[in-house]
């Protein structure tokens, strides 16, 4: 029967959500693939293949059947692998001469067979017929075996007897030094079997691969909340057993104007979230945020400033951020105040505490510009995070609100982003050889930004996409042309564009800022003839880099939602993680719920005595249930709001005090509590509370009393010999990640080798440095006077020692370290001032002389 030949195109680049094809049990068929790179055909040419497929809780190999060439894998697919049906997973798995391992899935369907104790269309197989039709089947299969065998058996009978004895007599020794228990056999044989699926042909082979990891590497655990993450000393292998913890943050800074009260030439654009700002000849202009009911007391904030446009000079005007409102209350300790100078632009990060009691505080933050000079049209624009906690290591770029991991940074985005895990050898390739149309603007009002241009005729291509790189490092940016531009684009945290560097002789190294945080590249090439020429960005350690392949390893995280029956993206919150069980497999734990406020829950009065005409509070409180919350732990049970400052109470009395807040409501139902300024509501009743949440909708995010587990998709991401950069993209919030990688033990030495002897070579230096300064600061204090007025006896006098080596050490160093000139004057200097003795002149003398003019020592004629 002819197999049935399949063929697609599988891209190493990028993972299936959706089956490709459909087959039936024990289906004879052949697998034609067309590897690719990011869509570009996939050169793998002396690679080898391996395929694994997952179907119903089980796993299965094939490694033979399999026919690599320069540009497509042809598999004859083992019906054994398609014995289980139902939705299956593939893994196909190539290795390099080097060992080093690439991958790629798909999915596809198997389909139950038809007949398997079922009815074939047209006719009606019962049981007892199926069997002997297969029986008889069986039995011709053998016959014509055995026919085919008798022609050669005949021939080489002699060689298979003696053949077939000496195997008898082995097999019967080897299977008398075992024991007849068929469990410990079939042990035996599962212990070939290795945590990943690998099969090995023997147990000892398995023993001396595990044997050989275990003197090779060790196992060392990673924690970062970085989106980019440089992992040294790797080996070839993987991140492991990686976890991601949830987090949900509330930007306290408003979104809208009416969340602000100004004085003076500031305004708010809500379509790009800046206060804006161009001066008149009024000196002052303020700019208030009205949300202090938000801030708790007594607790460490992170203010993040972002400024795009500043064209004061740096003595005619200044930007403050402070708690100061000018005249009421402070909400910060100290009036803690940034000052950012004319001409800044860029980012400024600093935190600010609260005070204990913040009862009388009116005002939040407030920002103000001073035009020092009363200067007319100039322009500032700036925008602001503000996040409770320090966030000053491992900020985030801009966000509206509250939002989580997974989520887009801004509403208009749509609110939904993706989790992709990515590792890259990170002293290789970091440019992945995607180019698009589109060239990176160099201009100063265009810097950094992007244009798309006729693919055809424009001479450059860029790479639209951002490479993390790391601050205060040299980088080489390059193509294999020196008649053609290489250019690197260079970004900070917020993707505002720091200063571009060029080369028009295809390769330019250099150093990036110290708050550069992402790359762009662009080439003097057309997009038609990006397959010409080779490209690279690569870090530049102890010798430059010729040009290498890109290696990197990327995973997008779905979990599967059971109800819905589909792969969806998971928004990781407070409290929700992602994480690897025991059967090697991930798992996504829902701990949380995000739910959005509209005016259209069930919602009371919490305290009807609130409604009296007679109650001069001027808050009032609702109240209403949520069925799933966890509510058993009051005083620990957390709620992330946008609108309202959570209050984690310790005690039912601070439900009195008369402040805005949201919070748990009771330790015995799922009830919510929310206090609002009465001024705040048209009726101080459940229905101007509505009306109120009708107009401005309120997120929260709480913790389930249950929570949901889904299986996700494998994040185990391969690890590279050398360096290897962990990358997330999770939108605008970053989670928490811990994870486990092995490190090759003579990688780890070499590292440790070249930083003690980079520490060593640093130390010498600064000593250097130290003892010319010391050397030079006493020289030039005693040129200026005379130790002695009148020359004494040298035998009586009482030389200066410490001086003596000081000069010494500044010789030692090596006649490059030091000014010959300059140090004999010195010498000559303090030996005729009687500080130095006669022999300590000489021996200093004599050390110049043989550093600078060295004695030739000429063999002598050996003895007769």
């Amino acid at each position: 029967m002819p197999r049935k030949p399949i063929s697609f195109e599988l891209d190493f680049m990028t993972k299936d959500i959706l089956p490709r094809f459909t087959v039936k049990q024990f289906d004879d068929v052949s697998l034609n693939i067309t590897p690719l790179m990011n869509n570009v055909p996939y050169a793998i040419t002396n690679m080898s293949c391996v395929i694994y497929i997952g179907c119903d809780n089980d796993l299965f190999q094939q490694n033979t059947d399999i026919v690599v060439s320069s540009n497509s894998i042809n598999i004859k697919l083992n019906k054994a692998m398609l014995q289980n049906y139902g939705r299956a997973y593939a893994e196909l798995e190539l290795k390099d001469s080097n060992g080093t391992v690439t991958s790629s899935t798909f999915l596809f369907n198997i389909e139950k067979k038809i007949g398997e104790g079922a009815t074939i269309p047209g006719s009606i197989e019962g049981f007892v017929a199926k069997y002997e039709r297969l029986i008889a089947e069986f039995k011709s299969q053998v016959n014509t075996t055995i026919n085919n065998c008798n022609t050669n058996v005949d021939n080489k009978l002699n060689t298979v007897d003696s053949l077939i004895n000496v195997k008898i007599s082995d097999f019967e020794k080897r299977f008398n030094r075992l024991t007849s228990s068929q469990q410990q056999d079939a042990e035996v044989i599962d212990a070939r079997t290795d945590f990943k699926g690998v099969v090995f042909d023997s147990l000892k082979e398995r023993i001396d691969y595990t044997d050989r990891l275990l003197r090779d590497s060790t196992v060392s655990t990673v924690e970062t909340e970085s989106d980019f993450t440089t992992v040294e000393a790797t080996s070839n292998g993987y991140f492991e057993d990686v976890k991601l913890e949830g987090k949900t943050l509330v930007n306290l800074w408003g979104n809208k104007s009416s969340d602000f009260r100004y004085s003076g030439q500031t305004s708010f654009n809500s379509s790009t979230q800046c206060i804006e700002y161009t001066s008149t000849t009024n000196r002052f202009s303020n700019c208030f945020t009205k949300n202090n009911t938000q801030y708790k007391p007594d607790t460490k904030y992170t203010i993040i400033v972002n400024v795009f446009e500043n064209t004061f000079t740096s003595t005619t005007g200044i930007l403050k951020v402070n708690s100061d409102p000018g005249s009421g209350s402070d909400l910060g300790v100290s009036r803690e105040t940034i000052n950012i100078q004319g001409g800044f632009v860029g980012v400024k990060i600093f935190t600010l505490t609260t005070l204990s009691d913040l009862s009388n505080s009116n005002i939040a933050i407030r920002t103000y510009v001073d035009n020092v000079n009363s200067e007319v049209g100039v322009k500032l624009k700036f925008q602001m995070i503000i996040l409770e906690g320090d966030h000053t290591q491992n900020p985030p770029s801009y966000f509206e609100g509250l939002k989580s991991v997974g989520q887009s940074a801004m509403a208009s985005d749509g609110g939904e982003d993706e989790i992709v895990v990515s590792s890259v050898k990170g002293d290789g390739n970091l440019f992945d050889g995607r180019l698009d149309a589109v060239t990176i603007l160099t201009d100063g009002n265009n810097l950094g930004k992007l244009v798309e241009h006729d693919s055809v005729n424009s001479e450059y291509t860029s790479h639209i996409k951002p490479i993390p790189i790391q601050p205060n490092t040299t980088y080489e940016v390059g193509i294999d042309n020196s008649d053609l531009q290489a250019l690197c684009m260079l970004y900070d945290n917020n993707m505002n564009p720091l200063c571009f560097e060029y080369s028009a002789n295809g390769i330019k190294q250099f150093t990036t800022p110290n708050n550069a945080k992402y790359a762009r590249v662009r080439y003097q090439i057309k997009y038609s003839d990006i397959n010409n020429y080779n490209m690279y960005l690569v870090k530049i350690g102890d010798t430059s880099k010729d040009y290498m392949l890109h290696q990197s390893d990327k995973k997008r995280l779905l979990y599967y939602n059971e109800e819905t029956q589909t792969w969806e993206k998971p928004i990781l919150r407070e409290w929700d993680s992602i994480e690897k069980h025991s059967n090697g497999k991930y798992y996504y734990h829902q701990r949380s719920a995000e739910v959005v406020l509209n005016g259209s829950e069930s919602w009371s009065l919490s305290d009807t005595s609130l409604t009296d005409p007679n109650n001069t509070n001027s808050t009032i409180s609702f109240q209403m249930i949520f069925n799933d919350i966890l509510y058993n732990r009051v005083i620990d049970i957390k709620i992330i709001c946008d609108k309202f400052g959570n209050d984690v109470a310790s005690s039912a009395s601070t439900l009195s005090e008369d402040r805005e807040w949201i919070r748990p409501y009771s330790s015995t139902s799922g009830a919510i509590g929310i206090k609002i300024l009465k001024t705040k509501l048209s009726t101080q009743d459940v229905a101007g509370f509505k009306q109120w949440l009708q107009a401005n909708h309120v997120t929260i995010v709480y913790q389930l009393a249950q929570e949901k587990v889904y299986e996700c998709t494998n994040i185990d991401l391969i690890t590279y010999n050398g360096e290897t950069n962990y990358v997330i993209e999770s939108g605008v919030i970053v989670p928490k990640t811990t994870l486990k990688v092995h490190n090759n033990i003579s990688n780890v030495v070499n590292l440790l080798q070249k930083k003690v002897s980079l520490l060593e070579s640093n130390m010498t230096k600064y000593m250097i440095t130290q003892n010319r300064l010391m050397l030079a600061s006493r020289y030039n204090a005693d040129s200026v006077s005379f130790k002695v007025d009148v020359a004494t006896l040298r035998n009586s006098f009482e030389y200066d020692n410490d001086l003596y080596e000081l000069i010494l050490n500044n010789i030692l160093v090596g006649k490059d370290n030091y000014d010959r000139e300059y140090i004999e004057n010195l010498i000559i200097f303090y030996w005729m001032d009687f500080v130095i003795s006669d022999e300590m002149y000489f021996t200093l003398f004599e050390i110049i002389e043989g550093q600078h003019d060295p004695k030739v020592i000429e063999d002598e004629e050996a003895p007769l």
